[in-house]
């Protein structure tokens, strides 16, 4: 399930990278609103995608704080993983 998400979480970069920010945010949204399929992602998954929010609420909302914080979480989830914002 974990590598379908990471296939999904690079479709979502693109879009971020083409420009289309709020259909990225929609499905970051609908990737985390399952507690059951959050709950089974691998850690370093989360992480990415807790990023990837963290990138688009600063685009979106201008929330400096918002974003340290979800970056702060993915950190938390994941102290070991690559912490680059978006590739």
């Amino acid at each position: 399930f974990s590598g379908k998400q990471t296939e999904e979480l690079e479709r979502i970069k693109e879009l971020h990278r083409e420009g289309r920010l709020r259909e990225a945010a929609e499905k970051l949204a609908e990737m985390r609103a399952s507690k059951d399929e959050w709950a089974i992602l691998d850690d370093s998954v989360k992480a990415k995608i807790l990023k990837t929010v963290a990138v688009n609420v600063l685009y979106l909302e201008d929330d400096l704080e918002k974003a340290k914080a979800l970056f702060n979480e993915a950190l938390t989830i994941d102290p070991e993983g690559d912490h680059t914002l978006l590739k």
